[in-house]
């Protein structure tokens, strides 16, 4: 069970967390939008670098780590 549910909870956890990230930035006053572009940009570059550390691992971690 511990195989499939730790995964499902850390896919569900991380898909909150998102949503509330989102939900949050999007009732900021309409002047922070440069400042949430600038730092979506950033953690999206970082994403993109890790993503392609993680694509050659096989192991259940690389996994998690990719999504």
């Amino acid at each position: 069970m511990a195989q499939v549910g730790l995964p499902v909870l850390y896919v569900v956890l991380l898909w909150w967390f998102g949503t509330g990230c989102i939900l949050y930035l999007d009732g900021l006053p309409r002047r922070t939008f440069p400042v949430s572009l600038a730092v979506t940009t950033v953690l999206s570059g970082a994403a993109l670098v890790g993503l392609a550390h993680t694509a050659a691992m096989t192991t259940p971690v690389g996994a998690f780590v990719a999504f």
